[in-house]
């Protein structure tokens, strides 16, 4: 059952103007009198930015009641405009499994279909929808579609929807690549919203979508005021207390949401409660957690976010958390570049198995510098870059001797020096020389490259002679 939060009174209130606007349209009756395409697409031109706006704002500051927003603009006295939009950011919205296949049964999506398929309109609607359709359908489960199939009764309309399950979709290979570019055009769209548990068999079931909903939250400039309350009553919910679900979204509250003080001392006081209950197995899903975020030094998890929440944990407690944030802090305050930190470092990854989750959140912290460092350097500013590897990283690779990170950070390097070769095209001027001089030197002996490498990179193709 899909959990509906109500659509605020100034939402439906726009609406309900824009409804009434679109009834008395001249551009309505003129399209009822002629039945003709173009006449409705001047009736789209005319009232579907202005449906895109609403929509826009609810999905920036109240996600949660884009559902109810959803199903208002099913009301047949929209005519169906907006309906083929709508139809992909459902599409996408579900999450998908490994097989890519719907986690759970589409009911909203379902409703859509429905609402498209009554619609006076549908011959129009047809010519905007098919690609999403299909896409939606080789998501689905063959019962599920039959059974949204047989709730249509207009047969020629039935037969449509019928002939959009694709063959071609029974491969895994065809569906995801299907998924992947259907994505891309809803890409720069805002359109996720989810549903909060209330049981615990909630919780595992609207998981999923949860975690992604939130993290998509941070990862692009939100208004998420609207988020804080239901997150705070997750947080707190004792029968949640001690799942790897309630762990996460706690997590990821705690990094990424700016909280009234209230909502603050609650996380505070719900977070170190449960730490303590079971030290090692909330220190171990933590770590767990920050290498998903990090996502190879290219994640969302940012200083900021470190901060946030170190802020909340209790550092008096003797366990992996506290030690582990009194040296991050330090990092990110001091700075990575500074030797006390840098020593504080080296003692601390000396404790522990060097392929343990806790010291490999160490290095993607001190990994996502460099990577931003690197990044951020102008083409002409060079000698900046070559300085990180003749003094700061060697210091590095020294403490963590870890292959994975100094792969990761021999990546955005080469990436680097492409874009000085890019740059400066005189292989006779001096500071193509200078490139050429620095990675023939420092990077064969960092093994970023071999010899053969260097020469292979740098060579000069000599063109043919004039006969």
């Amino acid at each position: 059952m899909m959990t509906m939060y109500e659509l605020n009174a100034e939402y439906l209130t726009q609406l309900e103007e824009l409804a009434v606007g679109i009834q008395d349209s001249p551009a309505l009756a003129a399209y009822l009198n002629s039945e003709e395409e173009v006449d409705y697409n001047e009736l789209k031109n005319y009232f579907e930015p202005s449906i895109a706006e609403i929509y826009q704002v609810v999905a920036q500051n109240s996600p949660l009641q884009l559902i109810a927003l959803e199903q208002v603009l099913m009301d047949p006295v929209f005519e169906g405009l907006f309906l083929p939009k709508l139809l992909g950011y459902v599409v996408l919205r579900g999450n998908v499994n490994n097989d890519f296949k719907y986690i759970r049964p589409q009911e909203h999506f379902k409703d859509l279909i429905l609402a498209i398929s009554s619609s006076p309109n549908f011959e129009l609607l047809r010519k905007r929808i098919g690609m999403s359709v299909q896409v939606g359908f080789a998501l689905c489960s063959d019962i599920w579609i039959t059974n949204v199939l047989e709730s249509i009764e207009n047969k020629r309309v039935k037969q449509f929807f019928q002939n959009q399950k694709n063959e071609k979709f029974v491969h895994l290979a065809e569906r995801k690549l299907a998924y992947s570019r259907f994505s891309k055009q809803f890409q720069h769209d805002v359109f996720l919203s989810a549903e909060f548990p209330s049981t615990t068999g909630e919780l595992v079931v609207f998981f999923p979508q949860l975690k992604r909903f939130l993290l998509s939250r941070v990862d692009k400039p939100s208004a998420n005021e609207s988020l804080i309350t239901p997150l705070s009553e997750f947080v707190i919910n004792e029968d949640f207390w001690g799942t790897a679900e309630h762990q996460e979204i706690m997590l990821i509250f705690g990094l990424f949401f700016d909280t009234p003080e209230i909502d603050r001392i609650n996380l505070h006081k719900t977070i170190n409660k449960i730490r303590t209950n079971n030290t090692e197995l909330f220190s171990q899903r933590f770590f767990s957690i920050l290498i998903e975020l990090h996502q190879d030094g290219q994640g969302i998890l940012t200083p900021e976010a470190d901060l946030r929440l170190s802020a909340i944990l209790d550092k008096t407690m003797n366990d992996e958390l506290s030690a582990y944030y009194t040296v991050v802090d330090k990092i990110h305050k001091a700075g990575y570049t500074n030797e006390s930190v840098q020593e504080e470092i080296r003692q601390f990854h000396s404790k522990y198995d060097g392929l343990s989750d806790i010291n490999e959140c160490l290095r993607l912290t001190v990994s996502q510098y460099f990577l931003k460092l690197i990044k951020n350097i102008e083409e002409q500013d060079y000698m900046e870059f070559f300085g990180i590897f003749t003094q700061l990283f060697p210091t590095y690779q020294q403490i963590f001797n870890n292959q994975h990170f100094n792969m990761r950070i021999r990546e955005a390097a080469l990436a680097y020096i492409d874009r000085l070769q890019d740059t400066f095209l005189d292989k006779r001027g001096r500071d193509y020389q200078e490139v050429k001089k620095f990675v023939g030197r420092t990077f064969v002996e960092l093994e970023f490259v071999t010899e053969k490498e260097f020469v292979e990179r740098f060579k000069t193709v000599r063109k043919p002679k004039d006969v």
